[in-house]
Parts: C-alpha cells; sequence; structure tokens
C-alpha cells in the first residue's frame, strides 16, 4: 500500500506539470491570436485610410467603431456609428465648419484628407466624454492640421441622443508648412 502511494505522488506531479505546459501553451496561442487579431484591425484601419483620402475608420468603444466622410463637395464631415446587434447605423456626427477652421473659402478649392486615430484622453468630465478616437484633417493649400474628437456614452447603445445626431468637437489645430530657413 505504501508502495502505490509513493508512485502516486510523482506521477500526480508529473501530470500536474503536463496540465501547466498544456495551459500555458493555451494562453499563449489565445495571446499570439489575440494580437494577431489586434493588427489586423490597425492594419485594416491604416488600409482603409491609405485606399482614401475621404474615408476614415475609427474604434469608439468595445468594438463599436466609427466611420467618417469627409464630403470634399461641401467640405464637411459625417460621421456613423454602426449598432453592432442591430447593424442599424444609431449615432450620428456631423460638423460643417471646416473652411471656417482652415480660414478658406469655396473658392480656394481645398484639398482635404483625413486619417483615423486612438488617443487615450484623460481630464474630460460630465455625463458625455471624448471617445478615445479622433479625426485628423490635413488640408494642403492652407498647410494646416485640425483635430476632431466625438462625444461618447457607453449608454448611448441603449439610449440613443436626442435626434440621433451629435457634433464633432473641435479638438486643436496646428500648422504644419513652416517656412524655408534661412541660409
Amino acid at each position: 500500500m505504501k508502495c502505490s502511494n509513493l508512485l502516486l505522488v510523482p506521477l500526480l506531479l508529473i501530470s500536474g506539470l503536463f496540465c501547466g505546459l498544456a495551459l500555458d501553451n493555451s494562453q499563449s496561442l489565445l495571446a499570439q491570436e489575440t494580437q494577431e487579431g489586434d493588427r489586423r484591425l490597425a492594419e485594416s484601419h491604416a488600409l482603409a485610410n491609405v485606399a482614401s483620402h475621404t474615408l476614415a475608420v475609427v474604434p469608439l468603444a468595445d468594438g463599436i467603431e466609427a466611420v467618417v466622410v469627409l464630403d470634399p463637395v461641401r467640405s464637411t464631415l459625417s460621421g456613423y456609428v454602426l449598432d453592432r446587434s442591430t447593424g442599424n447605423f444609431f449615432v450620428r456626427y456631423s460638423y460643417g465648419q471646416l473652411l471656417r477652421d482652415f480660414e478658406l473659402t469655396t473658392n480656394d478649392a481645398p484639398q482635404f484628407t483625413i486619417v483615423g486615430g486612438s488617443p487615450t484622453f484623460r481630464g474630460f468630465t460630465g455625463n458625455v466624454r471624448l471617445a478615445n478616437a479622433a479625426i485628423y484633417v490635413a488640408e494642403k493649400k492652407s498647410g494646416k492640421l485640425a483635430a476632431y474628437g466625438f462625444k461618447w456614452n457607453t449608454t448611448y447603445r441603449a439610449n440613443p441622443p436626442q435626434g440621433r445626431q451629435l457634433p464633432f468637437v473641435p479638438l486643436d489645430a496646428a500648422n504644419f508648412r513652416f517656412p524655408a530657413a534661412a541660409r
């Protein structure tokens, strides 16, 4: 009886070791799959941004993303959020002041381009905060860049905002073209 107990302990230890190695390997594979999924998501966003100068996709929260279209004819931004449960757009964002922000007129024939980003905002408080997402708009002739944010509240899916429409939030602007340095 004592001999079988002595054999049982090492057998259990070896079994536990193999189980631990298998569990560690499956967690490692899961982490690799998650990283691969994140990489593919980032690549798809980058491809969408490279493929079109007037379309950007940005993640807002928990698998919810917004698609933003820059209308070059009207110089406006429109954004739409797709409900992952129903497949319907349930929030719309809009902004019609791009010409003013870039100090241009329609006669200037502006040449805009947009790209989405995922900054992590801190310090915004209240019921409606900014999503960790931004749209960056650059305009070739003015040499200016502007950033716009999204108001976001996790309860929007259950209780969409009045009229289901929100404005983009202008964040900041900067010049990307500087005068040439004197030699």
